[in-house]
């Protein structure tokens, strides 16, 4: 199964340039743009895609329409519509999904957290949890990178994942800090995926937060020259490594093919989005893992 996390970089309506460079209101990505997107996840073809920055439900068809014209349909898809109206996240999945968690919590988490659970061999679920944190624009100064904000959304992630909250109702009772709140014992799944846009780099707070206590494990995606970026500001004109996957104990020790974690770069990637396509291969077969083929690296 492959799993991928992308940032379409307003794949909605916006304020832009069209394509013959007139500034114009409310306007889509260009068809340019487009077309080098769907390349680019075609180039890929992903099992299941989160994506982020997706205008909403209407975008959301619009892209899985036009993977499927192209050969690769995903039939079973979900969209959040949390507190960002602009920017929200989706799923979009080969495999069915037999349950979806959807939490908002705006005043907590910037865009929430969006998840599907997917039976995979074996009688196991894989829950694969979609998350975009907050940017670095702030207009605190005592919090001029939102680097505190953050890293209480990165904890708040964390206590939502450790115990298995599926609805708002609980979710309003978890703390965004650290602390671990009066919830009973800890329902953790064993295999999970956390991926998304983190906005921050590795070592900072908000990532060491979901690494801590081997909570979960980034997977070392890497481009085809070995590089590590994934994200490029145009304004600071260089790049972060902003887009993670992050695996449980578990799901990285037992399932997670050795060296697959890839970053899709080309020529097309640019024109496509700001952000890079980051994916990664799990094998849920009941082969060992010394049996297990390393990836093809398409």
């Amino acid at each position: 199964m492959r799993v991928g996390t992308y940032n379409l970089h307003n794949f909605r309506d916006e304020n832009r340039f069209s394509e013959k460079g007139k500034f114009r209101y409310k306007h889509p990505k260009t068809q340019k743009e487009k077309a080098a997107l769907y390349d680019t996840i075609l180039g890929v073809r992903p099992d299941v895609l989160a994506v982020q920055e997706i205008g909403g439900d209407a975008w959301m068809e619009e892209l899985a329409e036009a993977l499927e014209r192209r050969g690769l349909a995903f039939p079973y898809r979900v969209c959040l519509e949390g507190g960002d109206s602009y920017n929200r996240l989706a799923v979009l999945s080969r495999v069915p999904f037999s349950k979806t968690i959807k939490i908002s919590a705006p005043e907590k988490l910037s865009r929430g957290l969006l998840g599907v659970v997917i039976p995979v061999s074996g009688g196991h679920l894989l829950h694969v949890y979609n998350v975009h944190l907050k940017s670095k624009v702030s207009s605190d100064p005592d919090d001029p990178e939102c680097n505190g904000r953050r890293s209480r959304e990165a904890r708040y992630v964390r206590r939502l994942i450790e115990f298995a909250v599926a609805d708002e109702k609980h979710a309003g009772k978890i703390p965004a800090s650290v602390r671990a709140p009066e919830l009973g014992p800890k329902k953790t799944p064993e295999l999970f995926l956390l991926l998304g846009d983190f906005n921050d780099v590795p070592g900072a707070n908000s990532l060491s937060a979901l690494e801590a206590e081997s909570f979960a494990q980034a997977l070392p995606a890497k481009n085809a020259t070995g590089g590590e970026l994934t994200y490029f500001n145009p304004h600071r004109g260089y790049f972060f490594t902003f887009d993670r996957i992050f695996a449980s104990p578990l799901l990285f020790k037992k399932f997670y093919v050795p060296a697959s974690a890839k970053i899709a770069e080309d020529s097309r990637s640019q024109t496509a989005s700001d952000h890079r396509l980051v994916y990664a291969d799990f094998d849920f077969s009941e082969k060992s893992p010394k049996e297990r083929k390393e990836p093809s690296g398409k």
